[in-house]
């Protein structure tokens, strides 16, 4: 069993860092990656009242395109974690599971994020393209009486 503080590794009460969730990504996968040898991860959350998406993304979302859900969390534990960030672990774990496994679903996600899209703003089109907004003139505004 290993055991990592999530405080002592962000040094922080925030886990906003996806160097750091980096870093513990290459450690689980390095134990995920070792064959016949069950060890478990126990993620220790306690002082810790932030941990950002990305932040589990990072360190577990993209063990996801290689293991299960159930592969990934019959390592990794979380202990003493707040509501907010269980919910979110599990939330992880379920989007990236499905995320990686069902073609359709990706589809719809990254459509609705604009994925593999060209998406140019507004002030990337030439100026020919854009849209201006009318300005209102005097003539144009008509007084109203209460």
């Amino acid at each position: 069993m290993i055991k990592i503080s999530m405080y002592d590794r962000c040094k922080d009460r925030y886990c906003l860092d996806e160097s750091i969730a980096r870093e513990l990504y290459i450690k689980i996968l390095s134990v995920m990656s070792i064959k016949n040898v069950m060890k478990e991860i126990i993620l220790d959350f306690s002082r810790i009242d932030i941990v950002s998406s990305d932040f589990f993304y990072h360190m577990i979302g993209r063990l996801l395109k290689d293991y299960t859900s159930d592969q990934v969390s019959s390592v990794v534990k979380i202990i003493n974690a707040k509501k907010t960030t269980q919910s979110s672990f599990l939330f992880t774990l379920e989007h990236y599971n499905r995320y990686f496994r069902d073609s359709d679903y990706k589809q719809k996600i990254d459509e609705a994020f604009g994925v593999n899209k060209k998406v140019l703003k507004e002030k990337d089109q030439p100026v020919e393209k854009r849209k201006y907004k009318k300005r209102a003139r005097k003539e144009d505004i008509t007084l109203c009486s209460f």
